[in-house]
């Protein structure tokens, strides 16, 4: 590489955006937090900085110029600054660390009231010109390349991801693939990630929009995405979890059926074979579930689990409930309530006993004898002055049935 080159890689401009700083010098501001203590970036104590105590060795090669707070240092528009130049990279940071000059135009434009001006690095702005250009031509040529098969579907992801409304049911294909192609040109790099070749895991996205698509699966306004009835869950994310249950492959091979139905792929009386005997392993397998999840959620404690799984087994699924398995759910979770119920009056008695434990004697008299309170100072008369028996007097008070 050649010194021009090597100076180009090298170089940037101050470029400033306002009429007093194109016009004067511009002095930059050092930041004071207290007395003798400044923002240089530099790690270094106050009188290093000034001069007065010189630097170590370490200090020396890791600031070969060293930022004085009392100085006033200055820049112009247009100045060239070169990062491979001590002392330009230490004003290049300082510039940076000022909060008045943007690392580059896109940050500057990003908000251009905090901000006087900016650092111009031609060559990065052309590499990041080349690249953005790369990934556009790449974007591109991946719709252009897809058959209409595969754009459609493409189409269906780029609306979910990118919020756009191409009408992939109504409109012609040239329509569709021209508004990938444009999507293309505006956000190539959103684009790429509605590709599987870019984003593997997009590949579900699409299936799953492919049956929301042909009516297999219904997404509500609000994302809750259902199987006729079923609730499956909020949101495209929330059926990908769905799908990799083991316990739900029935679900992906009857949604296949259709899809493939739907795409012409099988014959109407195959897939409705298919659907029949999935609906039918459906229910049991279902049943089977929430019988599952009953016993679990009893044996985990879990009253309002095991309430909603039994009351959808008795409601739903009467006719594969047989009645004394039912009797004994029912009592199990009766038996759980009751022990909820005990469980929570322990749990009140102590923390209403530990409020009072941390109390003195007089307090706790006091508690007996003054407010609108069950305590009656007559009942404890034989043991008023022992604190303890005061203590569990209240306590049964409190909780008696």
């Amino acid at each position: 590489m050649n010194t021009q080159t090597q100076d180009l890689a090298n170089k940037v401009h101050v470029v400033f955006m306002t009429k007093p700083t194109k016009k004067h010098p511009f002095t930059i501001p050092i930041t004071k937090l207290r007395d003798r203590v400044f923002i240089t970036g530099q790690d270094l104590s106050y009188k290093k900085m000034i001069g007065e105590v010189d630097l170590t060795k370490e200090e020396e090669a890791k600031y070969p110029v060293v930022i004085d707070p009392t100085e006033h240092y200055k820049v112009i528009h247009m100045q060239p600054l070169y990062r491979n130049n001590d002392y330009d990279k230490a004003i290049i940071d300082l510039l940076l660390l000022s909060g008045r000059i943007a690392e580059s135009k896109a940050k500057y434009d990003e908000k251009p009231v905090e901000y006087v001006g900016y650092l111009k690095d031609e060559l990065a702005e052309s590499n990041a010109f080349i690249a953005i250009e790369d990934e556009r031509y790449e974007a591109e040529t991946a719709v252009r390349e897809s058959t209409i098969d595969d754009y459609k579907k493409i189409a269906l992801i780029v609306n979910y991801r990118m919020g756009k409304s191409i009408d992939v049911l109504n409109m012609p294909d040239q329509y569709v693939k021209g508004e990938l192609i444009k999507a293309a040109k505006e956000n190539p790099k959103a684009v790429k990630m509605c590709f599987p070749k870019w984003n593997p895991a997009v590949a579900e996205d699409i299936y799953i929009l492919q049956l929301i698509r042909h009516n297999i699966l219904t997404r509500q306004p609000n994302g809750d995405i259902y199987d006729g009835e079923e609730f499956i869950g909020v949101g495209i994310d929330a059926v990908g979890k769905f799908m990799k249950m083991s316990s739900k492959s029935h679900y992906l091979n009857k949604w296949k059926t259709l899809l493939d139905r739907k795409l012409g792929l099988v014959s109407q009386k195959v897939a409705e074979q298919a659907i029949d005997g999935y609906n039918k392993n459906d229910r049991q397998t279902e049943f089977d579930n929430l019988l599952s999840k009953v016993k679990v959620a009893i044996v985990d404690e879990n009253l309002s689990a095991a309430e909603y799984h039994l009351d959808r087994l008795t409601t739903e699924f009467a006719d594969l409930l047989e009645m004394d398995v039912e009797v004994s759910l029912n009592q199990k979770v009766d038996d759980l309530k009751l022990k909820k119920v005990e469980d929570k009056t322990l749990a009140e008695k102590k923390k209403f006993r530990e409020s009072l434990e941390i109390l003195d004697l007089n307090a706790i008299q006091s508690k007996i004898t003054h407010g609108k309170t069950p305590f009656k100072k007559e009942e404890c008369e034989s043991f008023w002055e022992d604190k303890m028996k005061l203590i569990e007097y209240m306590v049964t008070i409190k909780f008696s049935e």
